[in-house]
């Protein structure tokens, strides 16, 4: 099996070498313990930092695109995939790239068409959630994050702890079936809904979360939740 993992990046400049070596770790501990072969593909999202030199050091395909959003560069690296299963990775380090070990087991040992999201908040205990904020994540964060999922819950009947992850793997025939057209971190939610449906289940695997603040780096704005809640409720 080959599962294509996609980084969208824009300005990460940072973290990049120390995601470059922990994504050379990942491709050689998935190819021991499963047998799987993963296939990096880096989009570079119109970055104005030092990125472009960086990527000289990266062991994967490199895509250079103009600053477009995450939902693009997504969809621009899944079209030269060659995996049967796409994982979507964020380049900041908020994520650990050795987590998608976990969620490789879940496709490997199912007879079902699955996608799976790695879950900050979820607990080994269904009923179990994280119910106070990470260091350096405010607590209008982590609240948001569960208005969404109720929001969810009661257009869609189903719960998932954490919409806003930034690892979640998809079947990449299923990916293209729904081909989606938004352009920023609301292409999550146009997914999301896509899965559901065609009737894809989505299994959530508990993972760890280094989250950053604004001065950091991190992106992801109040207009971004405002779009957020306009998929889901459309």
């Amino acid at each position: 099996m080959i599962i294509s993992v996609i980084i969208p990046s824009y300005n990460e400049e940072p973290y990049l070498l120390r995601l470059f070596d922990s994504l050379n770790s990942l491709v050689l501990q998935a190819y021991k313990q499963f047998e799987v072969k993963i296939e990096l593909i880096f989009v570079n999202d119109g970055s104005t930092d030092q990125t472009k030199d960086l990527l000289l050091h990266f062991k994967g395909k490199v895509i250079n695109q103009v600053n477009m959003g995450k939902g693009s560069a997504v969809r621009n690296g899944a079209s030269y995939a060659n995996g049967q299963y796409l994982i979507v990775l964020d380049a900041d380090l908020e994520y650990e790239s050795s987590d998608i070990l976990k969620l490789i087991p879940c496709i490997l040992y199912s007879n079902d068409l699955l996608a799976v999201y790695g879950s900050r908040y979820k607990r080994n205990s269904f009923l179990k959630l994280r119910l106070f904020p990470y260091a350096h994540q405010s607590l209008a964060n982590i609240l948001f994050n569960y208005l969404l999922s109720l929001l969810y819950l009661i257009k869609y009947r189903t719960f998932i702890s954490d919409l806003l992850t930034g690892l979640k793997m998809y079947p990449t025939e299923v990916y293209k079936r729904i081909d989606p057209i938004t352009h920023g971190f609301e292409t999550d939610h146009e997914l999301t809904i896509g899965l559901h449906n065609l009737g894809v289940k989505i299994i959530e695997v508990p993972i760890n979360y280094s989250p950053r603040t604004r001065s950091q780096g991190k992106k992801i704005r109040f207009r971004d939740a405002l779009k957020a809640i306009k998929v889901i409720l459309k």
